[in-house]
């Protein structure tokens, strides 16, 4: 799992190579998880994982909800980025004003 996962910290508790609907409670209690599975519901139920892994078909598909968490993330990202360039032109205007 460390060829797909950075080594974190506490990563080795959440790690399952080979799970099933039976451990689906402590999957889905962790913060966040790395799991085999072979039955096909999991890949229906995007509620239970942000992104899910076919390595049959080699694709990757990204939860709905995790697309928009991810959306609102960069819409705040832009909206502070375009703050903090305002900003910095007024700090600027106001350097070049007081040199002049």
């Amino acid at each position: 799992c460390l060829f797909i996962s950075p080594p974190l910290s506490g990563i080795k508790r959440r790690i399952f190579p080979y799970t099933n609907l039976t451990n689906l409670e402590a999957l889905l209690q962790s913060k966040g998880y790395v799991a085999g599975v072979t039955n096909p519901i999991f890949a229906q139920r995007d509620s239970w994982w942000d992104l899910c892994c076919d390595i049959k078909k080699g694709t990757v598909t990204m939860a709905q909800a995790y697309k928009k968490e991810l959306a609102d993330e960069t819409a705040v990202k832009i909206a502070l980025d375009n703050l903090n360039a305002a900003r910095q032109q007024v700090i600027d205007k106001a350097s070049t004003s007081a040199s002049s």
